[in-house]
């Protein structure tokens, strides 16, 4: 039996540096994987590419060639790219591999039977280990649920339980970082993540564009930088009011930017 854990919440809230402490403080095999790596679940940030277009692509980027194959899978038919691991890159080379993430599916079907197949084949394969996740289970999934298919309360929770479906042969626990003072902390992130290449945009521009795209977008009011911070402040609010409905075991740690006492409240938790 695998241990599972996912660690969840919105950008600031300490995710991506509590699984990473987490990964060297707990005991025995402790397996990482954020966002953006070459997952055995998630496909965010990877690019999901039948066998001719991989190979179209490791022709027009020959200079990255040797990392796009060491960054890549074939599973289910499909070459699965870790494409933003490949560095360093010409812009293009994201934007050419973007462009064939399954997070540019309209249809939310093939989406979902994508992930829950790699969800069965993960709780099928895993070892006895303790796997932590970091930011695959709520975040995009509830992204592209809120604003691309504006579905209902039951409709999350039936999507979230055929994902989760799979791993309950599994010990999974769920930590759920709940920021107290969500604006305060998304406008320190803000300034945080200013890019200091001027062909890059700022993180918050990039957050923008992507929230601005989607059509549901608009009819709730999430347009701009305050809309894109309305929109996280409700979406926390739909992941608390989710997380005790999906019937998986959950710690919810709060977080004023107490991050050390945070971290150990979560540690002591786990342990």
């Amino acid at each position: 039996m695998a241990r599972i854990i996912f660690i969840e919440g919105l950008p600031g809230s300490g995710k991506t540096t509590f699984a990473k402490r987490l990964s060297e403080d707990l005991k025995g095999d402790v397996r990482l994987f954020i966002e953006g790596d070459l997952h055995p679940i998630d496909l965010a940030w990877c690019s999901y590419t039948d066998d001719t277009t991989y190979h179209r692509l490791l022709e027009r980027f020959p200079e990255q060639a040797a990392q796009i194959q060491s960054h890549s899978r074939f599973e289910d038919g499909h070459w699965i790219t870790a494409y933003t691991q490949v560095r360093p890159a010409p812009k293009r080379f994201y934007d050419a591999f973007e462009m064939h993430e399954v997070y540019r599916y309209q249809d939310l079907e093939p989406f979902h039977k994508i992930h829950v197949a790699r969800y069965q084949t993960f709780a099928e394969t895993a070892d006895a280990a303790t796997y932590i996740f970091e930011c695959v289970l709520l975040q995009n999934h509830i992204n592209e649920l809120i604003l691309k298919h504006d579905l209902s309360q039951s409709a999350m929770i039936a999507y979230f339980q055929a994902l989760l479906e799979p791993l309950r042969q599994h010990d999974i626990q769920l930590i759920h970082l709940v920021q107290s003072d969500v604006e305060t902390t998304l406008r320190r992130v803000v300034e945080e993540r200013r890019s200091d290449n001027p062909e890059w945009p700022d993180w918050i521009d990039l957050v923008v564009a992507y929230i601005e795209r989607l059509p549901h977008a608009k009819p709730k009011g999430y347009l701009g930088t305050d809309g894109a911070l309305r929109y996280f402040k409700d979406r926390q609010a739909t992941e608390q009011a989710l997380l005790p409905k999906l019937d998986i075991p959950y710690k919810t740690i709060v977080v004023n930017d107490d991050y050390d006492p945070a971290y150990e409240r979560l540690l002591d938790h786990l342990r």
